[in-house]
């Protein structure tokens, strides 16, 4: 696809992006609590239901990965090769998971035009910005950095690893 100048891109007086996933709405949800009234003339006391509603939420039905300030900080020093492998990362961590396999077939089956050569290079920036760290274990199995990005709830993650730390 040729590139245009950027004067030529159409300009969009409406957001122009279609917002998928958050056409899903959970139900509101309608209850009723008993509540003591008493009438102010004669001092009689009744009990009524008064119905509550509560809104609907929305939902994001849509697949995502936190990336936090300081894992953003360190993506300038990835080249081509360490951006790919960390799209790679971010679309195949495990929700609440600590690690992922880098296993080199995986990798080139979505990533074709990456070489052997190149991944190895792709591995080693992403070990030495911090974004992994090998695990010690059989296999290609590396923990991913926490403070960079998570799929998930990092507090719910932070106690079970200080459980395993136990």
């Amino acid at each position: 696809m040729k590139k245009l100048r950027i004067n030529k891109y159409p300009k969009y007086k409406d957001y122009p992006f279609s917002i998928e996933g958050l056409n899903f709405t959970e139900p509101g949800v309608v209850f009723s609590r008993p509540e003591k009234k008493m009438v102010v003339n004669t001092g009689e006391t009744f009990e009524m239901a008064t119905v509550y509603e509560r809104a609907q939420k929305v939902l994001d039905q849509a697949k995502f990965i936190k990336i936090f300030p300081s894992g953003i900080k360190m993506l300038p020093t990835l080249g081509k090769s360490g951006m790919a492998l960390l799209c790679y990362i971010l679309n195949n961590v495990k929700p609440g998971k600590f690690e992922v396999d880098l296993s080199h077939k995986d990798v080139f089956k979505s990533y074709p035009s990456l070489t052997v050569d190149r991944y190895y290079v792709a591995l080693r920036e992403l070990l030495h910005s911090g974004f992994i760290a090998r695990k010690d274990t059989y296999g290609p199995i590396y923990f991913i950095n926490v403070n960079y990005f998570f799929n998930g709830d990092r507090r719910k993650g932070r106690k079970k690893i200080m459980e395993e730390k136990v």
